[in-house]
């Protein structure tokens, strides 16, 4: 007797639907797998050592217009960033890491059309934290001066253009956000699981 091959056909697609379902014990392996993962990142993440932040608040300008401030603050927050920095905090603080990992410490944070910059510093070790922090604002000032060597005295940026705000930096602890651990954790152990039993199903 001839089958119709629109029945085959849907027949097939029904048996490719239904392979593509996990089981009922299939689904409570990978739930399970979801928030053991996640509370495994959450206590790793709590264990994991501190992070050490020293932040030094800056000023940036000109006593001209806020527009040329603006910009002032941008090619400040590239300097800072820049690898030449990180290239004279290590010499003038003699520190024994390289240039990438000193580059890889300071950052900078700024809102925006603010003369307010943020320069931190930051390491897992509290001393080394504090000692490239302390060597940014006279490095900053050696390097500004240096990019402004080859430009006529006419075109250079005269008169105090950045400043540290306060007398001491602030420093303070930081540790992996529990919040992206738990996350982490349940994406990453849901996800595993799943494909493995969907790979298992469709073979």
């Amino acid at each position: 007797m001839p089958y119709d091959e629109s029945v085959i056909a849907a027949r097939g697609d029904d048996q490719e639907r239904r392979s593509l379902r996990l089981s009922r014990n299939q689904t409570i392996i990978v739930v399970a797998s979801m928030l053991i993962t996640a509370v495994i990142a959450v206590v790793f993440s709590q264990l994991s050592p501190p992070r050490y932040e020293t932040r030094r608040s800056m000023i940036v300008y000109s006593g001209a217009n806020a527009n040329e401030n603006d910009v002032l603050s941008a090619a400040f927050e590239q300097i800072v960033t820049s690898t030449q920095m990180a290239a004279e905090v290590k010499r003038r603080g003699g520190f024994e890491e390289s240039i990438d990992q000193i580059d890889a410490m300071i950052s900078t944070s700024r809102s925006p059309l603010s003369p307010y910059i943020d320069v931190i510093s930051t390491s897992a070790d509290k001393e080394l934290s504090e000692a490239v922090s302390a060597q940014i604002l006279p490095a900053l000032t050696a390097v500004f001066q240096a990019q402004q060597v080859d430009l006529p005295v006419s075109q250079r940026i005269s008169g105090p253009v950045f400043q540290e705000v306060f007398d001491f930096p602030l420093q303070s602890t930081t540790r992996f956000p529990i919040w992206f651990a738990a996350l982490f954790g349940l994406v990453l152990g849901g996800l595993v699981p799943y494909l493995f039993f969907l790979a298992r199903n469709l073979r």
